[in-house]
């Protein structure tokens, strides 16, 4: 048993010996500075030479304001509406409002806590969730919390007009004038 244990100790000292002493890839990188620049050796002289390319260098030249140029195009990222739950509903959730491929508004809905099974009517309207006015859109129903709706109207008019714009969820059809949830988008 002694001679076996002396065995793998010698066995074990010697592997660790090995894996300290082996040489670990060339030590000469480690102690170079890495350079961006590209060189040439020239084998006469025995001394590298910088390489230089002639590239063209872009120049910016900016446009004096209000002298026309091209105007960047307006960012169209999706919206985000916080539907709050009123008249003690429980409903609350997300209306996103994203840009379709045709710059056209589309409106989806994310809702918990709705009735399962019974239609819901949403409506994008005029004013604020405490002062609700007109429609201005009319949305599909409600079905289980969700719905999509594409509106005939421009995503940037939609999100960045200058009048106040809510969506609200109403009741179902035997309580159709009570909002049951509603958030503000501008």
């Amino acid at each position: 048993m002694k001679i076996l244990t002396t065995i793998l100790l010698l066995g074990a000292v010697a592997l660790v010996g090995a894996w300290l002493w082996w040489p670990r890839g060339n030590p000469d990188v480690a102690l170079e500075s890495p350079s961006p620049t590209p060189y040439l050796y020239d084998y006469y002289t025995e001394t590298p030479t910088p390489y230089v390319t002639s590239q063209a260098t872009p120049s910016i030249t900016p446009t004096p304001l209000g002298q026309g140029g091209a105007s960047p195009a307006p960012v169209r990222r999706p919206v985000f509406i916080t539907l709050d739950s009123l008249n003690g509903s429980g409903e609350y959730g997300v209306a996103a409002i994203i840009a379709n491929k045709n710059d056209l508004a589309e409106v989806a809905f994310n809702v918990v806590g709705t009735p399962v099974g019974v239609y819901q009517q949403a409506y994008v309207m005029s004013g604020t969730c405490a002062n609700l006015k007109d429609i201005v859109f009319a949305l599909a129903p409600l079905m289980n919390g969700s719905s999509t709706t594409t509106l005939n109207a421009d995503f940037l008019d939609v999100v960045h007009g200058q009048s106040q714009l809510a969506i609200a969820i109403y009741g179902p059809l035997e309580q159709s004038l009570i909002p049951y949830a509603c958030g503000q988008l501008r």
